[in-house]
């Protein structure tokens, strides 16, 4: 029973609970009433960590709907990028939403944390 086992299914589950944790917790957030506790700068933080998770979510569905549509070549120089800008995104929501307060906070840690996760299992596959 090797590493790779364990590292697959859970690449799968993240696939599944990434896009599920993300729409249930924005809509949590939207829904809440005030939604910056005090003091407000923790819950922006949450919110600028929330967001990068997002934005590393929305980059992985934008190179999966390239990738069906055209595809990439082996080593391309764009996907290479798109791995390192995405991961790069996953670690700034990392580590801004430990500083971070309010509904925001762990979705956004959790968030990030396995998109970082699902970078480096993308990259490796490579």
């Amino acid at each position: 029973m090797g590493i790779m086992s364990v590292v697959i299914p859970l690449y799968l589950l993240c696939w599944v609970l990434v896009p599920l944790t993300l729409a249930w917790a924005f809509r949590r957030w939207w829904k809440s009433e005030p939604r910056f506790e005090s003091p407000a700068w923790r819950s922006q933080v949450a919110l600028a960590a929330f967001s990068l998770g997002s934005l590393s979510v929305a980059l992985w569905v934008v190179l999966v709907i390239w990738a069906r549509i055209g595809g990439f070549r082996h080593y391309d120089p764009i996907l290479l990028r798109c791995y390192g800008v995405g991961l790069v995104l996953a670690l700034g929501g990392f580590v801004s939403s430990l500083p971070g307060k309010g509904k925001l906070r762990w979705p956004a840690c959790l968030i990030s944390l396995a998109m970082v996760f699902m970078w480096f299992v993308a990259a490796s596959m490579e």
